[in-house]
């Protein structure tokens, strides 16, 4: 009885921190590709205003939440531990210069001033900043009866500056990724679906005729 009582005590410590273990999404090695080269030199920031990094609830390497099977929720982070803004901001950066284009990264913390960025470009030799602000990002994985729902939410918009501070074109671009599979929680499965969803809303943006015509 008592051998068994131990086999119960560890199957629930197991239950209950199973999930717990390698909660984290990689952001460095995302493959957006851009589909023409820009013909301006390009400082790019990502401003993180989602509403729970704002308010204090959550740090800024926040990218959303793993529900363990009875449901207690655990932070999911950026692999790299750097802020999710600046691991968006470096795969940007990144897709921009494999086009030979000159890039780089600016990098804005939530509670920064835009007028940090726009300070940067002008002590620049760079022609634009790319301002993208992050309205909503969230990665989660809820399990169900018989699967994981799983779910990752975006809202990005981008502002490009001139050096003169004028905003010469602006883009919105959200997404809802749902999907239901697996017996436990593959984060695999979640880094795919937050892949999937951060290369369209930047190709979406970057292909918007008026952000096109900005920077090509």
């Amino acid at each position: 009885m008592k051998n068994f009582n131990y086999l119960i005590y560890f199957s629930l410590v197991f239950l209950l921190t199973s999930c717990a273990v390698g909660r984290k999404i990689s952001y460095q090695n995302e493959n957006t590709l851009l589909l023409y080269k820009p013909s301006k030199s390009i400082v790019v920031t990502f401003y993180d205003q989602r509403e729970e990094i704002v308010n204090g609830k959550e740090n800024p390497s926040f990218s959303g939440h793993l529900n363990a099977t009875l449901q207690i929720p655990y932070n999911i982070n950026t692999q790299s531990g750097n802020t999710l803004a600046q691991d968006f901001a470096k795969s940007v950066s990144n897709a921009i210069s494999k086009q030979t284009q000159q890039s780089i990264v600016i990098t804005l913390a939530h509670a920064d001033s835009i007028t940090k960025a726009l300070k940067a470009l002008q002590n620049s030799e760079y022609d634009l900043l790319l301002l993208f602000t992050i309205h909503k990002w969230k990665n989660d994985a809820v399990p169900g009866f018989s699967n994981i729902h799983y779910q990752s939410i975006g809202d990005f918009e981008l502002n490009i500056f001139d050096k003169k501070e004028n905003i010469i074109a602006n883009a919105h671009a959200k997404d809802i990724l749902e999907f239901k599979k697996d017996l436990a929680v593959n984060i695999k499965t979640m880094q795919k679906m937050s892949d999937d969803l951060f290369s369209k809303l930047i190709l979406e943006l970057f292909n918007n005729n008026q952000i096109r015509k900005a920077i090509d």
